[in-house]
C-alpha cells in the first residue's frame, strides 16, 4: 500500500512538471507567434511585426533557435522591383545551421495597392560568405563599385556584392572571389540578368 502511495506521489509530481513546462512553452510561443503573423496594423517594417520571412520555404522566427540553426536579418533595402511606383522589400537572410555552414538567402516582399507586403520568393546565395552590399536599384542609385549613376533602363534590378570562397580555399579561410549578381523580378520568380 505504501509503493502505491508513492508511486501516485511520483505520478502526481511528474505530471505538475509535465504541466509546468507545457505552460513555459505557451507563454514562449505566444511570445514568439507574434513576429511571425500577419498583422494588418502593421507597418511592414523590418524587424516589426507582419514580415514572415522563409528559408528552403520554411517561416522562420528571426533570432530563434530551431532544429535548421538560427536565422537572423543581416541587410534590407526598399524600392520598387515591378514598376508599380510602390516600395518592395528585399531582405538577406543569415542561417546559422546546427552545422559548420553558415547559409544566405533572398526574400523578395513586392507592395499592393493597400501598402501591405507580400512574400514572393527566396533565392539561395551560398554557405559562409562575406557579403558587401544589396541594393534596389531606383532613381537615386549609385555604382557602389563605379560611382557612377544607376541608368533607368537598370531600375527595379536587385544588386548583391559579395565574396565568396575560390576553389583552391578552406572554407575556414576568409573568403576571396569578389562576386557581383543582378536580379529582376518577373512575374513571382527572380531572374538572374548578370553574375560577374
Amino acid at each position: 500500500m505504501k509503493s502505491n502511495v508513492l508511486e501516485n506521489l511520483r505520478l502526481r509530481a511528474t505530471l505538475e512538471t509535465v504541466r509546468c513546462w507545457r505552460a513555459l512553452w505557451l507563454v514562449s510561443l505566444l511570445i514568439t507567434l507574434p513576429a511571425c503573423q500577419e498583422s494588418e496594423t502593421s507597418s511592414n517594417k523590418v524587424g516589426e511585426v507582419g514580415l514572415i520571412y522563409t528559408i528552403e520555404k520554411n517561416p522562420m522566427v528571426l533570432g530563434v533557435d530551431t532544429i535548421d540553426g538560427r536565422a537572423q536579418l543581416l541587410l534590407s533595402a526598399d524600392s520598387d522591383l515591378n514598376g508599380d511606383g510602390l516600395m518592395d522589400h528585399i531582405a538577406l537572410l543569415q542561417l546559422n545551421s546546427s552545422g559548420s555552414g553558415i547559409f544566405y538567402y533572398l526574400n523578395v516582399f513586392v507592395r499592393d495597392q493597400t501598402s501591405a507586403l507580400t512574400f514572393v520568393v527566396e533565392a539561395f546565395l551560398g554557405d559562409r560568405l562575406h557579403i558587401d552590399g544589396l541594393d534596389i536599384y531606383g532613381p537615386q542609385s549609385v555604382s557602389s563599385i563605379t560611382g557612377v549613376a544607376i541608368p533607368a533602363a537598370d531600375h527595379g534590378q536587385l544588386f548583391i556584392a559579395y565574396r565568396q570562397h575560390n576553389a583552391d580555399q578552406a572554407m575556414s579561410e576568409k573568403p576571396k572571389l569578389f562576386m557581383t549578381k543582378h536580379y529582376k523580378l518577373v512575374g513571382e520568380e527572380l531572374v538572374l540578368l548578370e553574375q560577374n
